[in-house]
């Protein structure tokens, strides 16, 4: 009899501690500000694909849009035409700092990797549009379960088995994404004047 009641205190001293960290931690994480549930951030899934693509109004050239691409170093340009850029962006760590998150209120997958993709950079009548397609995500570190270089697309983390984007996707790591690939993609103003 006494082995069962110091077999039950035990059970209860290892894991209500747990218990409550737990209650605290859903605590946490659900006064964390709300989100616009309806928002996509510039994410679409085109069939079964993830694709992020944002238009923008400017009044500057392709050659000067070019310009900032080179400015900023986001962008490896492949190719180009009187219309186009195509490209490849240049692997770069999601800035959740800057948003003013921790490393605890975001992925995994999107605090230990650096993210790369296709870029397409359309102009015409004044605007332009940015479509960047196959994400992919390299991982930055080893640990038990991958090792550094590890790469996947990011549309495994996205995009469900039916298709659509997925809910814990656009509530964690799109609106963390879209900021960087909009401060990537948006044209400042070059006065090359003194």
């Amino acid at each position: 009899m006494k082995s069962t009641y110091l077999i039950l205190i035990i059970y209860f001293v290892s894991f209500c501690p747990l218990l409550a960290i737990q209650s605290e931690s859903y605590e946490f994480y659900s006064s964390q500000e709300k989100i616009d549930e309806n928002s996509t951030y510039n994410f679409l899934s085109e069939d079964g694909e993830l694709v992020w693509q944002a238009i923008y109004d400017t009044d500057i050239s392709i050659e000067d849009i070019k310009k900032n691409l080179i400015q900023k170093g986001v962008l490896i340009i492949e190719s180009e035409t009187d219309n186009t850029i195509t490209g490849t962006i240049k692997p770069f760590d999601v800035s959740y700092k800057k948003q003013g998150k921790s490393s605890m209120q975001i992925p995994l997958y999107v605090r230990d990797s650096s993210f790369t993709g296709f870029v397409l950079i359309e102009i015409k009548d004044n605007r332009y549009r940015v479509t960047i397609r196959d994400l992919k995500a390299v991982y930055s570190f080893t640990n038990g379960l991958v090792h550094k270089g590890d790469e996947f697309k990011l549309k495994d983390f996205a995009i469900s088995s039916k298709g659509i984007l997925k809910k814990s996707f656009l509530k964690s790591a799109a609106p963390l994404l879209n900021y960087d690939f909009t401060n990537m993609f948006t044209t400042i103003n070059l006065n090359e004047d003194w």
